[in-house]
């Protein structure tokens, strides 16, 4: 197969592979691979996109998305920085291109770009084909999985151009406090960064809110979707917010990659988001009775994992006594009918862990586990 220089050294994740493997059988497989909520479109927003596609929506729209729509996710970010208004938004076909809009607008060959382990599949292979190098700090159980600034410390240097930060956490389910974020802060601005903070999973939450990047710092790009919250992963509505000093360069870049987002998504979106938030509340309740499940299920296997307080996502280590990596482990599940996905799929610093998405039904769940629990009982 021939392809570009830049794709020399990105694969297929580990995740996609493990998922078109589960897809090649016939045989029933409980999917607890995917980060995909299992949930309808609340009503609200599927009767809005009837109505959209009625109304003579389907042409081009504008290349940062529709007046309205921006105007409704600016006025989210008004209490964290009151200058902010529809054209620090910037709406994109999900979060995906946009971070991969961020990437190919900002970052130069031979960039330094600062990137989580375990962390989201994409950021790494966006800031290689961008021509940058990733440079990973570590999120594991001796920092509490919450980025260390000493750690960074000792990483960054005079090559550096940003840092990307994920919270709450795919794959870790953690979600970070004030504190915490502060540190960060203060961080960048010492060494003058661009933060790219992914908030995908920020309505999704238990223990307590998720704290946005937004307005604490003038280099603080946020990338977000409608995907999880409203389950509807497969329109590719996100958006970003930015600073006026970098939207002109991901504007380009946006433009020649998708040229607009799809139009009467959007209009769905904006004229039945007030009447779908109900509907949001009572999906983000379902999550937490599910990570109740799964949390009681796992501590049952007396298997160590980080505290899920958002997303829906569990890393669990996998027990000393199983001498496999993490992508066999997964295939070996694939054949016991239970998909996963391998923490190696996340970095080097997640391979000794697999990670379970509880966007499935409570009885899927449970059988799910059911099935890992006798696969490791049998590994003994």
């Amino acid at each position: 197969m021939v392809e570009a220089d830049r794709l020399n050294n990105v694969e297929l994740s580990g995740i996609r592979r493990l998922f078109e493997l589960a897809n090649s059988t016939d045989r029933t497989i409980v999917n607890l691979g995917l980060g995909e909520p299992d949930f309808s479109p609340p009503r609200a927003i599927t009767d809005a996109l009837q109505e959209s596609l009625k109304s003579n929506t389907n042409r081009y729209g504008p290349t940062n998305g529709i007046r309205e729509l921006r105007d409704m996710i600016s006025e989210w970010y008004h209490d964290l920085d009151n200058s902010t208004t529809y054209e620090n938004v910037m709406v994109t076909n999900g979060a995906t291109e946009g971070l991969m809009s961020i990437a190919m607008s900002l970052f130069n060959d031979g960039d330094h770009v600062l990137v989580p382990d375990p962390g989201f599949v994409l950021y790494p292979s966006h800031v290689r084909i961008a021509g940058a190098l990733p440079v990973f700090y570590t999120l594991t159980k001796s920092n509490n999985y919450i980025p260390d600034v000493y750690e960074l410390e000792k990483i960054v240097d005079d090559k550096t151009v940003a840092i990307y930060i994920n919270n709450p956490s795919n794959p870790l389910g953690t979600v970070m406090d004030e504190d915490n974020i502060n540190e960060l802060i203060k961080f960048a601005k010492k060494h003058n960064l661009i933060i790219i903070s992914d908030e995908v999973y920020d309505r999704i939450t238990y223990d307590s809110p998720a704290i946005s990047f937004w307005g604490k710092y003038e280099n603080v790009i946020v990338c977000n979707s409608f995907s999880k919250t409203l389950s509807i992963p497969g329109w590719r509505v996100g958006y970003i917010l930015t600073p006026p000093k970098f939207s002109n360069a991901i504007k380009k870049m946006h433009y020649y990659t998708s040229a607009c987002p799809v139009t009467p998504f959007q209009y769905a979106i904006v004229n039945g988001w007030d009447k779908a938030e109900s509907d949001i509340k009572r999906n983000v309740q379902e999550f937490k009775n599910r990570r109740e499940l799964v949390v009681s299920m796992l501590k049952e296997m007396k298997l160590s994992f980080p505290h899920p307080s958002g997303a829906f996502y569990v890393f669990p280590e996998i027990p000393e006594h199983i001498k496999m990596s993490s992508e066999n482990i997964a295939k070996a599940l694939v054949d016991k009918d239970l998909l996963t996905s391998p923490g190696s799929a996340f970095g080097m610093h997640g391979e000794n862990h697999i990670r379970f998405s509880f966007s499935n039904s409570r009885e899927n769940i449970k059988k799910g586990l059911n099935i890992f629990k006798k696969w490791i009982e049998e590994m003994e």
